[in-house]
């Protein structure tokens, strides 16, 4: 599997771009606040490999950075250092308004891709339980026709701390005042077919399905890789 195809949420920025989202979304509108600043330094201090997962950076455009109001990001892919299997996450923060717009179910779409099935959310827990962490949404990708892009699954929330995760269906409304924003994907390559493997009801998987399993996959990134962002967060008491 060549990098490039694992570059896609990256890629999914320059597309926003390219249609000059919301009139050019008020870049000049924008600052970077204090504590903006803050929450985007500290991404810098997230590892490379924790649990099981070994992470290669990948390429995030300057003029991608500048145009969504992305300030700091952590845009890896992950190997599972026992199974060899391989998924991406992709954390950016940076300035609300850009952050808040344009979910892969509308950029995606430009790139040669098509929604499978419909969108649906899962509410991640801690390992033990204990907390709740938020909904995540999640839907699948299949290619339109010749391209190099693979068939692909991707999670994708917003948060306000860090901590707690949101996945409205308006959340350019929903997050309206916030002074800063943190948005994640989370995507792994799967086999491509005409229909998903799924339950019909939206938002239920089934059981011992491909299906069941690419979430579990892509559910364990989460549980394994959020700790890591909790600590962050935690050494850095302005936030």
């Amino acid at each position: 599997m060549t990098a490039n195809r694992w570059m896609l949420p990256a890629t999914c920025l320059a597309v926003v771009l390219a249609t000059g989202v919301a009139h050019g979304l008020f870049v000049s509108r924008w600052t970077t606040s204090n504590g903006m600043q803050i929450a985007a330094d500290g991404l810098k201090n997230l590892p490379m490999q924790f649990g099981d997962w070994t992470a290669t950076a990948l390429e995030l455009e300057e003029s991608a950075r500048k145009q969504t109001g992305t300030v700091g990001w952590y845009n890896v892919q992950l190997v599972n250092d026992k199974t060899g299997i391989k998924a991406n996450v992709m954390l950016l923060c940076g300035q609300t308004r850009p952050l808040s717009v344009h979910p892969p179910t509308v950029c995606f779409l430009g790139m040669g891709l098509e929604i499978v099935g419909k969108e649906s959310r899962v509410n991640m827990r801690s390992p033990d339980g204990n907390k709740s962490w938020g909904s995540f949404k999640w839907v699948d990708f299949k290619p339109t026709g010749e391209t190099r892009i693979q068939a692909l699954r991707t999670y994708w929330a917003w948060s306000r701390d860090g901590e707690t995760w949101e996945s409205p269906d308006l959340p350019r409304f929903s997050f309206s005042g916030a002074p800063y924003l943190y948005k994640i994907y989370v995507t792994r390559q799967i086999a491509a077919t005409d229909e998903p493997n799924r339950d019909p009801r939206v938002g239920t998987r089934t059981a011992g399905s491909q299906d069941a399993n690419d979430s579990e996959l892509c559910e364990t990134v989460l549980r394994e890789f959020l700790p890591e962002l909790h600590k962050v967060i935690a050494q850095n008491p302005s936030l």
